[in-house]
């Protein structure tokens, strides 16, 4: 673990129970879960699954985890239909035309802009020990960069996750600029993300982990219950 002194600007540490909700097949299952948590991140646009599940995410206290691409904010209702006033950005504050194009795109609705703490995403990380290839010195997704930093920094008593699929099956949703599965799926295999991700998960024994997932044949450690 990093062990480090970060202090989440939004979230208090040690909360009792907080979800990760993504956007794999298995958000479906949100409605099963959606009562065991007050405190979530929604990763990256949600807009389009918003309009199947919001109804699963009312009144509870929510932050934007997004990746630095412009395609990863939401419509400015629906920011204000869940009273979102924090983004997290998945990458540390850098000086470029395309970063500070997303930065002012967030600003303009009125909403916290949140860089990521430079432990996380730099070559030094610790978590960078994990995955291999090409994604040696960085996080493969803002997905698992999101777990990484819940389980290091808000330090939840229980986690409850859906949506984490590993690209077995395609999103509920697929955008147009996303890119194709069979590409995604090569990633998860050349990056070996489920194995490493089960690796990461075992390191916070303290955190009681709630996984709906449909990825296949999950190792799981024994502080992950899996969900069915």
């Amino acid at each position: 673990m990093l062990k480090s002194n970060i202090k989440c600007p939004y979230f208090n540490s040690g909360i009792e129970n907080f979800g990760l909700i993504m956007k794999g097949a298995s958000l479906e299952n949100i409605e099963k879960i959606h009562d065991k948590f007050d405190h979530c991140f929604l990763i990256n646009n949600f807009d389009l699954e918003i309009e199947k599940y919001g109804k699963y995410l009312e009144n509870k206290k929510i932050v934007h985890f997004v990746n630095k691409l412009f395609t990863a904010h939401m419509f400015k209702e629906n920011y204000e239909r869940f009273n979102i006033k924090n983004i997290q950005m998945s990458t540390n504050f850098f000086l470029s035309i395309k970063l500070f194009r997303v930065w002012y795109r967030y600003k303009k609705m009125g909403l916290e802009v949140n860089f990521m703490n430079k432990e996380f995403n730099n070559k030094n990380s610790y978590f960078n020990k994990f995955f291999e290839g090409k994604f040696r010195n960085r996080f493969p997704n803002a997905g698992i960069l999101a777990l990484c930093y819940t389980l290091d920094v808000i330090k939840p008593k229980n986690l409850w996750i859906c949506g984490l699929d590993f690209y077995s099956e395609d999103y509920i949703f697929r955008r147009s600029h996303q890119t194709p599965l069979n590409l995604q799926q090569k990633k998860m295999k050349d990056s070996r993300l489920p194995e490493k991700t089960m690796e990461i998960m075992s390191l916070y024994k303290n955190v009681n982990i709630n996984l709906y997932s449909y990825y296949k044949n999950l190792n799981t450690p024994s502080n992950v219950n899996l969900l069915k």
